[in-house]
């Protein structure tokens, strides 16, 4: 049995993509940043279209891979533990694009069943990406869960 508490992670990951590279594709993840127990990838950039707005889309998929010890550690978190166990969701995302505007995206996050325990993505139109030659993006209000064993 292990004790968890979720306290706020002050700093903000950020990166920063061609708008070529998002358009092609990435050949192999590219590590972002490693915060204690957590790599921090951006996993995937693929083409997708959606069918409903019947238009291709681009999403650019971050993971968070965290890696357990059976003694205790601490792990990049995209929620708060609360009081009774629960958890809620508190990450931001956002995107900017060279000029230093806000983008024009869809984005998402949670648990992931892909190759990291968690995730978030950013979904651009081409004609959004397009408008600048290189975007930002940020992820902020983010937790730091500390896990020990339960004396």
């Amino acid at each position: 049995m292990h004790q968890a508490e979720t306290v706020p992670y002050q700093n903000d990951i950020t990166f920063t993509l061609t708008t070529k590279q998002i358009l092609n594709g990435l050949s192999e993840p590219i590590h972002i940043n490693q915060v204690y127990d957590t790599d921090i990838y951006v996993e995937e950039v693929k083409e997708k279209m959606n069918d409903l707005k019947e238009k291709k889309e681009y999403l650019i998929i971050v993971g968070f891979n965290s890696h357990y010890h059976a003694d205790g550690g601490k792990m990049l978190s995209l929620f708060r533990l609360n009081k009774n166990q629960t958890r809620t969701n508190t990450i931001r995302l956002r995107a900017y694009g060279e000029n230093g505007d806000e983008g024009d995206y869809g984005s998402g996050f949670g648990d992931s069943e892909g190759k990291s325990e968690q995730m978030a993505m950013f979904v651009f139109t081409k004609k959004e990406l397009q408008k600048s030659k290189r975007w930002t993006f940020q992820m902020s209000n983010m937790h730091l869960l500390n896990y020990s064993k339960k004396n």
